[in-house]
């Protein structure tokens, strides 16, 4: 895994919740199955707030949240899908269960950056090394520092989540 990703900003506020405005609940369901396949799932991620992100968003984008992303019912089905469009997330906070969920989607993100809405406009470039904390503003030349997910958590990311992670381990204990 490339832990630098280079692209544009998807810049958005405070309150977004995982069912309604990172992917709406009810498209996880078809024919009253729930789908968690990653391919379809990207295909409706944001799209109550920009109805063509999917189609525009691409493989090194970053999403700029403000306050409490992924807030409300503790549901996997929207970092599922931002993990396989291929982007990045930088938020100002995030509530705890979307943290480990974050980890769990093999999703790269600084999920606790305070203030740094302030840095960035939707459509800026920019750089984010998810390893180090470095966040850069090319367009604004501005170039700030996070706290990086603790090595352990990246680990699981870099693998592409929890469900690789947990099969990796037990490959691991069988062989021993």
């Amino acid at each position: 895994m490339n832990w630098v990703m280079e692209g544009r900003c998807w810049k958005f506020g405070d309150n977004l919740s995982l069912d309604d405005d990172i992917l709406e609940f009810s498209k996880v369901f078809v024919e009253g199955v729930r789908i968690s396949d990653p391919e379809i799932l990207k295909r409706y991620v944001f799209t109550n707030l920009v109805p063509d992100f999917p189609d525009r968003a691409r493989p090194g984008d970053i999403v700029v949240a403000g306050a409490r992303f992924g807030q409300g019912n503790p549901h996997i089905y929207g970092l599922l899908g931002m993990t396989a469009l291929g982007v990045g997330l930088i938020a100002e906070s995030v509530p705890h269960f979307t943290y480990r969920m974050i980890v769990a989607a093999g999703l790269p993100a600084l999920p606790f950056c305070p203030g740094i809405s302030e840095i960035f406009e939707n459509s800026d470039m920019m750089r984010v090394d998810f390893k180090t904390g470095q966040i850069e503003n090319l367009t604004r030349g501005i170039t700030v520092e996070a706290e990086p997910l603790p090595a352990p958590l990246r680990e699981i990311i870099e693998l592409g989540g929890s469900i690789p992670a947990l099969k990796k381990r037990l490959e691991e204990g069988n062989s021993s």
